[in-house]
């Protein structure tokens, strides 16, 4: 996991992180036609991210943004990993889910100086992660 051992709230550090982007495709769209269901199979899924796929690969959940997360990594390698990961637990949650109501995500991976404290993460290389993900289609990852 990331070390916020070095990270505090009151003395933001420059790091060379990889902030990964997790969007999901067409949200709008699903909480509309079910919410509830929408929700739960989101938050099971950020649960996953959390439990299983974060530990595994040493990242750190900064934000959950009801429909995307941001997540950091000491590097690019468990940064991938991470994301390979959580595509194929979503690809498993989607199993016997009509297809107009599967997930679908997209993700944005960028390498780069951040500002970071123990709560979030800032600078440039954030807004390239977040508009690397917009140009990712259903089921892609885009790293730069």
């Amino acid at each position: 996991m990331v070390s916020n051992d070095v990270l505090s709230t009151t003395h933001p550090a420059r790091v060379i992180r990889t902030v990964l982007m997790v969007d999901m495709v067409e949200s709008v769209r699903l909480m509309e036609e079910d919410e509830n269901d929408t929700v739960q199979r989101w938050l099971r899924l950020v649960k996953h991210v959390e439990n299983a796929v974060l530990p595994v690969n040493g990242g750190r959940l900064v934000k959950s943004q009801g429909d995307g997360l941001m997540l950091e990594f000491q590097s690019v390698r468990p940064a991938l990993q991470a994301a390979f990961a959580i595509q194929h637990a979503c690809a498993e949650a989607n199993a016997g889910v009509a297809p107009q109501r599967q997930m679908h995500l997209r993700m944005g991976a960028q390498v780069g100086e951040l500002i970071a404290d123990a709560r979030d993460v800032y600078g440039h290389d954030v807004n390239l992660a977040a508009r690397l993900t917009t140009l990712a289609g259903p089921g892609e990852i885009v790293v730069s």
